[in-house]
């Protein structure tokens, strides 16, 4: 027998933490940059407006609702369980995603090549993933608005090559948000069509 609501506030602040430690690293390589132009304003940008996009995903389905799932489980135990560890994959991305800002601040002019495009599209994706787990711990289902944005990057993966750093870095960071949208519109529409108690 487990607590949900303190095991869903406990991994609600690791992915607090982890977003946090990902904006301050994209802090410190913009605050290297030689000069703060227009390009290593928006590279600074697209990091950030990334990191938004992963915090709205995450977020916009309450910890309530996750704690509520948890307590009125058969099986709390398991279902905890499987709730903390989708937060292991969570905070890889998050990780992950660092990385890739600090590429995009860093090299954003130069061509991506696959090290790099390894690094700028697994992030995302695997936190995608980890999202798209947690909400089906939660909700029972896997989003659409997150098996769509797997496609998307998979698609990205193609024309990554032929794109620089920046480009590639932007167009990442809409699918993200693009994301974040669908779902928070999804989540408002079941909200409103909720049968009331």
């Amino acid at each position: 027998t487990i607590d949900g609501g303190h095991l869903a506030e406990r991994c609600q602040l690791f992915v607090i933490v982890a977003l946090g430690e990902s904006i301050l690293a994209s802090g410190v390589a913009f605050g290297h940059q030689h000069a703060w132009h227009a390009a290593e304003l928006a590279s600074f940008a697209i990091g950030f407006v990334g990191s938004v996009a992963m915090w709205w995903m995450y977020f916009d389905t309450s910890s309530k609702e996750a704690a509520h799932v948890i307590e009125h489980s058969s099986d709390p135990g398991r279902i905890g369980a499987r709730f903390h560890y989708t937060h292991v994959i969570l905070v890889a991305g998050i990780i992950v995603s660092a990385v890739a800002d600090e590429l995009v601040i860093a090299d954003g002019e130069h061509h991506a090549q696959w090290a790099q495009v390894g690094a700028l599209l697994g992030g995302p994706a695997i936190y995608l993933f980890g999202n798209a787990l947690f909400k089906q711990v939660v909700f029972g289902f896997l989003p659409q608005s997150h098996m769509g944005g797997l496609a998307v990057l998979a698609l990205l993966a193609f024309a990554a090559p032929h794109m620089s750093i920046f480009a590639l870095g932007a167009a990442i960071t809409a699918v993200m948000g693009s994301v974040a949208g669908l779902e928070g519109v999804w989540r408002r529409r079941e909200i409103r069509h909720r049968p009331a108690h």
